[in-house]
């Protein structure tokens, strides 16, 4: 589900959150801020449930931010094992370069589009 900062129920008036909001109900909820409160101080005629559900969308979109960072991060420069050409590997396992693993038939075992979760 894509996390829209538009979101609303059919029928509602409610208004697109700025990244202004945002910041500020993080910053208020890490105050201590109650929920109805920061209804108040953002002058948003929603309600505490409203607040809980923004809160959650953010924290997914930094959980999503943070995995992105870290995948990112595994990415280097690496030499291929068999004919020594520079490769993107994605992660330290991954020692050969495209042309070679397809080559050789080579399939990572943990490539999940060959995971059927199931036992034969």
């Amino acid at each position: 589900m894509p996390l829209d900062s538009t979101a609303g129920f059919k029928g509602t008036s409610a208004r697109p959150w700025t990244a202004e909001e945002d910041a500020l109900l993080i910053e208020a909820r890490a105050l201590g801020f109650k929920y109805g409160e920061i209804t108040v101080l953002l002058d948003r005629p929603v309600g505490e449930s409203a607040i809980r559900a923004r809160l959650d969308v953010l924290a997914a979109r930094e959980a999503e931010r943070r995995e992105s960072e870290r995948l990112a991060s595994r990415q280097k420069t690496r030499r291929c094992l068999c004919c020594q050409a520079a490769f993107l590997s994605q992660h330290a396992g991954n020692r050969l370069c495209d042309v070679c693993r397809e080559a050789a038939g080579h399939v990572s075992p943990i490539e999940p589009d060959d995971f059927s979760g199931a036992d034969e």
